[in-house]
């Protein structure tokens, strides 16, 4: 039985092929972020083990350092580990998601030059609608927009952003489309930090653009503690509920610290048997005196939440009392 999924998969491709041949010429230094790619995933072999990661995760590393050694990296974002994992192309789900934003009144302003993607790095599958974008843009544009529609405020309008779990980068890149200029820090495991290290270098996103990447919650604290910053924007979107409590636990303690002005959340209702509704209205209840919480459904809800139902949770910290 096709799905739709494989169905628009199949749309994408064939529109990828016809992009695909328009000359697309490799720079030295592109060669030399792929090179550095395909060295730092091999040298993290030796280390996996210790990372008390799942066999799920050890399969993709391995399955990422095998791509990086023998395929395309200017191509990496159509590898299937990434496909599998990352970038899930066009859906109803996300056609529903680009016409809520193509009715937004800040559409040709904000959003339409946002969502295109002017280098195509990486070569992500097209957006059937607009070839100029691509799944998870969209998927990215939405998670500000909503914030930004929910709260009034923008989410980048900070002088820190903090991410947990960044994917292969696609988020720090559309926020600094955006305009932010500021110190962005992201948590993630070492393997997804060497795909943000080439994907954001692709894009001339890197230390001296302010970013950091860090796989230990140690060093993230440090950082934060020597930028003193005073107004942090965090976000993740679906990470942070797909980890073990203790590293949650830790993490919230990050989020409620004073200098963090804007929290942005998206997680499923269920992981792997943890009622992630519970454990995020706890989390909002423990700290409703400080921050003001929004707990928004990703599409409506009829009756109990079954476990592939999504939510929102923006926090915005009250302002202290003069």
């Amino acid at each position: 039985m096709l799905t739709s999924r494989y169905l628009f998969g199949h749309v994408e491709n064939v529109i990828a092929a016809v992009m695909d041949l328009r000359p697309n010429r490799t720079t030295d230094d592109q060669r030399a972020l792929a090179a550095g790619l395909s060295a730092e995933l091999t040298a993290l072999r030796t280390t996996a083990a210790n990372l008390n990661i799942s066999e799920w995760w050890l399969a993709i590393a391995e399955g990422l350092e095998r791509l990086a050694n023998t395929g395309d990296s200017m191509r990496f974002i159509r590898w299937a580990p990434i496909r599998t994992n990352m970038f899930y192309g066009t859906t109803f789900a996300t056609i529903a998601l680009w016409w809520q934003l193509r009715r937004s009144p800040a559409w040709q302003s904000t959003w339409a030059p946002l969502l295109r993607h002017r280098y195509a790095l990486g070569h992500p599958p097209p957006f059937p609608l607009m070839p100029s974008t691509n799944a998870k843009a969209i998927e990215n544009a939405f998670h500000l927009f909503s914030f930004e529609a929910t709260t009034g405020l923008d989410f980048h309008d900070a002088d820190c952003v903090i991410e947990f779990g960044g994917g292969f980068g696609s988020m720090c890149r559309m926020i600094h489309e955006r305009g932010f200029r500021g110190t962005y820090i992201i948590f993630d495991l070492p393997h997804s930090l060497a795909l943000q290290r080439f994907y954001l270098g692709l894009h001339g996103i890197g230390t001296d653009s302010g970013v950091h990447l860090c796989s230990d919650l140690d060093q993230l604290t440090a950082l934060l503690d020597a930028g003193n910053f005073t107004n942090v924007s965090a976000i993740s979107t679906w990470a942070m509920s797909e980890m073990p409590i203790s590293l949650r636990d830790r993490i919230q303690a990050i989020m409620t610290r004073d200098c963090c002005h804007k929290l942005l959340l998206g997680y499923q209702a269920r992981f792997e048997g943890v009622d992630n509704l519970a454990f995020f209205a706890a989390f909002a209840e423990q700290t409703r005196a400080a921050i003001t919480w929004s707990d928004v459904p990703m599409r409506p809800v009829s009756g109990t939440p079954r476990d592939d139902d999504n939510f929102y949770l923006f926090g915005v910290r009250a302002p202290p009392l003069p």
